[in-house]
C-alpha cells in the first residue's frame, strides 16, 4: 500500500534545521560578530511573534529594505516561517 506524505516547504526544512544544535556557528561576519544556529532560532522567533503581533501571516505581502546585514536573514527566516510573503529591497538599488 502507497502511504500518504505530507510535503515539506522551506519553512518545515528551516525550522527543523533550526531546532538542531544550538551552539553550531551558522554565520560570520566581518568585524567578528559570529551567529550560531541557536541564535538564529530565537531571533527569528521573536520576530515571528511580532509579525503575528502585528496581524501579519499567510497571505501578507512584506517589503524588506535593508542594506547587506544579517538581520536581514532572520527577519526573512521569519516571514518565511509565517507564510507571508516578502520582497528584498536595497537602499541602493534603482
Amino acid at each position: 500500500m502507497n502511504e500518504l506524505h505530507r510535503p515539506l516547504y522551506a519553512p518545515d526544512l528551516l525550522v527543523n534545521a533550526l531546532n538542531q544544535d544550538a551552539r553550531r556557528p551558522l554565520l560570520e561576519v566581518p568585524g567578528g560578530e559570529r551567529l550560531t544556529v541557536g541564535d538564529m532560532r530565537d531571533s527569528t522567533s521573536q520576530y515571528v511573534q511580532a509579525l503575528a503581533a502585528l496581524g501579519l501571516g499567510k497571505g501578507s505581502r512584506i517589503g524588506l529594505l535593508s542594506s547587506n546585514r544579517p538581520e536581514v536573514l532572520v527577519v526573512a527566516n521569519a516571514i518565511q516561517v509565517t507564510a507571508a510573503a516578502y520582497v528584498p529591497l536595497h537602499p541602493m538599488a534603482g
